[in-house]
C-alpha cells in the first residue's frame, strides 16, 4: 500500500492546463484524484488481462488443445467489423451532450 504523499508536478505545465479547462464543478485536486483513479483502474485491467492471457497459455500447454492464429485473427476481425457496424449508428443527442444512442433494434446489440 502507498503513503499518502504530495503529489510534485513532474511537467511545470501540467497544473497551468488542468486548471484552464475546467469541468463545471472541477477542481485541480478533483481532477488530479480522478486522474490516478483511471491510471489505477487501468493497471488493475492490464494485470487482469495478463493474467488471462498467462492462464490461457498454461491450460493450453496442460490439456495440448491450441487454436490457430487464423481462427483468432478471424474472429477477431468479425468482432471489429461489428463493432464498426454499431459505431456508425451513434447518434450524439444535443439534450444529453456527451451521451450516445443507438439506432436499430435492440435485439441487434453486438
Amino acid at each position: 500500500m502507498m503513503k499518502n504523499v504530495r503529489i510534485h508536478p513532474l511537467i511545470p505545465t501540467l497544473p497551468g492546463l488542468a486548471e484552464r479547462n475546467p469541468q463545471k464543478g472541477e477542481t485541480a485536486a478533483s481532477f488530479t484524484a480522478q486522474a490516478i483513479r483511471e491510471d489505477m483502474e487501468h493497471r488493475q485491467e492490464w494485470s487482469e488481462f495478463v493474467a488471462r492471457g498467462i492462464a490461457s497459455r498454461d491450460e493450453a500447454k496442460r490439456t495440448g488443445i491450441y487454436v490457430a492464429p487464423d481462427a483468432v485473427i478471424g474472429r477477431l476481425g468479425r468482432m471489429l467489423a461489428r463493432i464498426k457496424a454499431n459505431r456508425t449508428r451513434l447518434t450524439p443527442q444535443v439534450e444529453h451532450a456527451g451521451e450516445f444512442t443507438r439506432q436499430g433494434r435492440d435485439s441487434d446489440r453486438y
